[in-house]
């Protein structure tokens, strides 16, 4: 059975009625597939790892949420902070 979290946080707690008004959007299970999905890659969990967890494509998950694994563009903002060199001397 498919219940957004903040229901069955207010089921458990009794406040259902408050839980759902607190809400400004409808949370649905993508919504928490979603969510999942961003913290995964968030905490740098490998993407085939994520991926079957979500039962999710892993060339999926890279092209939606691969911004927000902490590898994204590691190796260019590594280059950038490093001086560059011309001709052999460091400027």
């Amino acid at each position: 059975m498919y219940l957004p979290l903040f229901i069955w946080l207010g089921l458990y707690t009794g406040r259902r009625k408050e839980a759902m008004l607190s809400v400004r959007w409808p949370v649905i299970p993508h919504t928490l597939r979603h969510t999942a999905a961003t913290w995964l890659m968030q905490s740098g969990v490998p993407i085939w790892e994520a991926a079957g967890f979500l039962a999710m494509r892993s060339e999926t998950l890279q092209r939606v949420y691969g911004h927000h694994h902490p590898d994204y563009q590691r190796v260019a903002a590594e280059a950038i902070g490093r001086r560059p060199r011309i001709c052999g001397l460091s400027v």
